[in-house]
């Protein structure tokens, strides 16, 4: 894999792996992908034929990440078993894949790469990706049509959703109380992740040491399982293995 690999790169490599090898497209397939291929849901559509294994097997993962709607109806309704069934080979596998590929770039220095691949771990590993307002679908009560209402009121993020009343809440989506209260409860069990960078200039030339000081905040609520997910390299660096009320980790790093 190229240096400096984004997100797409890594999926593309991962779709590739030898573990997908015995997926492929099926007699009538084809009419059902090419349809998913132009959802909205799927940030990457492939702009050529679709003949490869590791090509339904990105469009798969998309769509799970991107939360397509997709309707099982008419012929569509033919494929719905295989779908699911595909589905689960794929993320069985694939979180020790994206595993070895963070491992990897740890092991080459390459930051960018690595930031890409802990974003698209945090995103597998919840089912929704990470950077867009469908992490709100990790509250198990807010579903994509409940996202778009809170999307077209102002509201795309965990952080956004944690600063909205409980009454504005149940408007936005047609709810009744205590609806509004049961969202921020869950909202505010995620955990709260802030780091702060202090540079230092040695006195050896063109390097430098930067003081790393990360802060976890954590309500006394135990978080969801999709907020496990969204956390999990920040947790691995944490000294207690029951989150408490607040946790502060130093760490220096070198730069030349």
């Amino acid at each position: 894999m190229e240096v400096l690999a984004d997100i797409h790169t890594q999926l593309s490599a991962i779709a590739q792996a030898v573990e997908y090898s015995t997926i492929r497209f099926r007699q009538g397939e084809k009419a059902f992908y090419k349809l998913l291929n132009k959802s909205a849901s799927i940030r990457w559509a492939i702009p050529v034929n679709l003949d490869l294994p590791s090509q339904k097997v990105s469009l798969i993962v998309q769509s799970v990440l991107g939360s397509a709607d997709i309707s099982w109806e008419g012929e569509a309704g033919k494929h719905r078993s295989q779908y699911t069934t595909e589905t689960q080979i794929i993320f069985k596998n694939i979180g020790s894949l994206i595993r070895c590929i963070i491992d990897c770039q740890i092991a080459l220095g390459d930051s960018i790469s690595i930031h890409s691949a802990l974003m698209l771990e945090r995103s597998l590993g919840a089912r929704i990706w990470d950077d867009s307002p469908l992490q709100m679908k990790q509250i198990g009560s807010i579903g994509n049509v409940a996202v778009r209402k809170l999307v077209n009121a102002g509201l795309k993020s965990m952080e956004d959703l944690e600063g909205c009343e409980p009454y504005r809440i149940e408007a936005l989506v047609g709810r009744n109380p205590p609806f509004g209260l049961d969202v921020l409860e869950k909202v505010r069990s995620f955990p709260k992740l802030r780091v702060s960078l202090n540079a230092q200039p040695s006195t050896v030339c063109l390097r430098y040491f930067f003081e790393v000081h990360v802060l976890m905040l954590f309500r006394q609520s135990k978080p969801t399982m999709g907020s496990k997910s969204r956390s999990r390299q920040t947790l691995a660096s944490s000294t207690s293995s029951r989150p408490s009320a607040s946790t502060t980790n130093s760490y220096t790093c070198a730069f030349w």
